[in-house]
């Protein structure tokens, strides 16, 4: 029966379209799984801080992607990918979205419908060296957005170099139902890039309640040495509107980052500061610093491991000496990608 069955299925197989037979599928993902040890002092008095040891899964994920070329000028693209909590904290929530598209390709450039990262955090480039991890940008700089119900569009290489973006996110709110509408997003980004230079500016308006201005650099001095940069302003979209106290206020922040590679280890230092401003009493404006030096040994292109250190603090710019937190993260971890 069981010969039958194959006999069958391969049959299928040959009798298909020469267009579904063309269809490219990868799967693919990443496990990045470290043993941290965080030490956190608050700096509110006495039993304020504390230490431990953690395991975490650092955006461990899996999806799918492929093409089938629908003519000779047109392909359909698709990607799904999930979120995976490789340590099992998470027991409500062990996949989680992250990208998720469909849309077309063609000599004219992509036009993709679905959650996407934002133009602004994709011009980051390969700024990135400590992707994911405690150092990463998004712990301290606004704008790292994963855009729901986007359309977005992807132009081709311009003069080879320049690439266009630009996401529209609908606000899908509806007057005629009583919601109060008209605040659609917008996130665009141009980019600049050459054998050794990548250059970008992004900019979002009402995403994530926020406006954002991003410069992002990156510059391969030679085959060793990668030097990059990122400078945003982030100001809250209307913050008279809102319904409620953000946590977050008017961003002016940087971020700038140094590799070196020697053999199979990628020696990294990154440095950044944000500056937060409010426009209500009850919240102090603060400066906070980081720091992160950390080393990879790659064994192949699939798997390496790493070693970080991470510090942060914050300081209140009224110069009070009360309240202002650190905290450090020492990092060891794996991560193998397929």
């Amino acid at each position: 029966m069981k010969h039958k069955f194959l006999s069958l299925a391969v049959g299928a197989a040959i009798a298909l379209p020469g267009a579904v037979m063309a269809e490219a599928m990868k799967v693919y993902g990443r496990m990045d799984m470290s043993i941290d040890y965080v030490d956190v002092d608050l700096d509110t008095g006495s039993n304020d801080s504390d230490s431990n040891w953690e395991v975490n899964s650092n955006a461990s994920r899996f999806g799918v992607k492929g093409d089938l070329a629908l003519s000779d000028v047109l392909t359909a693209v698709y990607l799904i990918e999930w979120e995976v909590d490789g340590s099992g904290d998470d027991s409500n929530n062990r996949l989680k979205e992250r990208n998720r598209y469909v849309g077309l390709r063609s000599d004219y450039g992509y036009l993709l419908l679905g959650k996407n990262d934002s133009p602004l955090k994709k011009s980051q480039g390969k700024f990135e060296l400590f992707d994911n991890h405690a150092a990463d940008v998004k712990h301290l700089l606004e704008g790292e957005n994963r855009l729901d119900n986007s359309i977005t569009y992807i132009s081709p290489k311009i003069a080879d170099s320049i690439i266009v973006k630009i996401a529209l996110i609908p606000d899908e709110d509806n007057k005629a139902s009583g919601d109060a509408g008209d605040s659609d997003g917008v996130s665009t980004s141009i980019s600049y890039k050459n054998d050794s230079l990548y250059a970008a500016v992004a900019y979002d308006s009402k995403v994530d309640n926020r406006n954002t201005v991003r410069l992002s650099v990156v510059y391969n001095a030679s085959d060793q040495l990668q030097l990059g940069g990122i400078y945003q302003v982030s100001d809250l979209d209307n913050f008279n509107s809102l319904d409620f106290v953000p946590p977050e206020g008017d961003e002016t922040g940087f971020m700038l980052n140094a590799g070196y590679t020697v053999g199979s280890n990628l020696y990294k230092i990154q440095v950044g500061q944000s500056t937060t401003e409010f426009d209500v009493s009850t919240l102090e404006d603060a400066d906070i610093t980081m720091v992160a030096l950390g080393v990879d040994h790659k064994f192949s292109k699939q798997t390496k491991v790493y070693a970080e250190a991470v510090f942060f603090d914050e300081t209140d710019k009224d110069g009070d000496a009360d309240e202002d937190p650190s905290d450090s993260t020492w990092s060891f971890g794996v991560q193998h990608r397929f």
